[in-house]
This record gives structure tokens, sequence and C-alpha cells, in this order.
């Protein structure tokens, strides 16, 4: 027998219906250490390929939906975007983490990226 758990999100943001495969994405990056049967340098290579097959207009849409969620999600979007995208401009997020310090991209991205192979 399967069993399947279902986690709800209440979210305070209005979002349209063809947000939400941008708002699943954001939600991967908050659940990044707790997805089942992955690791995080995985994960992290699926998202990335996720992120280069969008066009810069939703890209542009999920730093807006990212803005909603909490800081550690921001950050880690915000490194993606800004090492592999740097086209796309991050400036929303980078004036949302100034307030905190311990979650600097840089950071992230020496713990999170420097290892991972193919991307």
């Amino acid at each position: 027998m399967l069993l399947f758990y279902l986690k709800y999100v209440k979210r305070n943001v209005s979002f349209l219906d063809e947000d939400i495969p941008l708002l699943q994405l954001l939600d991967a990056l908050r659940d990044i250490k707790s997805i089942p049967d992955s690791n995080p340098d995985d994960s992290i290579r699926i998202l990335t390929a996720r992120l280069a097959d969008l066009p810069k207009a939703k890209t542009e849409r999920l730093i807006t939906l990212a803005l909603s969620f909490n800081p550690s999600t921001r950050a880690l979007l915000g490194a993606l975007i800004e090492k592999y995208f740097p086209e796309v401009k991050v400036s929303k997020l980078n004036s949302l983490l100034t307030d905190s310090p311990h979650l600097k991209r840089e950071f992230l991205l020496k713990y999170c990226l420097t290892n991972i192979p193919g991307i």
C-alpha cells in the first residue's frame, strides 16, 4: 500500500494559475534539504536546469514571487540567478537580504554550489 503525504501551504501573495510552476520551483528551493530520495547537490542541478528553461519574463516573475518566501529561499534563488544567469537583475532580492548578513549569497555559493559538477 502506498501512502502519500500532502502538505498545504498558505500563501500571502496573489498569484495566477500560470504562476504555479514557479511557486513549485520556489517550494523546492525552500525545502532543498528535505526533498526525498535526493541530496541538495542533485536538487540544485535539476532546479538550475529548470531555471535555464524559463524565459526572462518568467524569471522576473519568479523573483517577484520569491519576495513572499523566507530569506534563505530568496538568498538561494538570488545566488543561482547571479551565478548562472547574470543578465537577470536581482536587485529586488538584494534589497531584502541586507537585513540578513548570515544569508549572504557568497556564502550560499561557497556552501551549496561549489562542488556540483555539470552546472
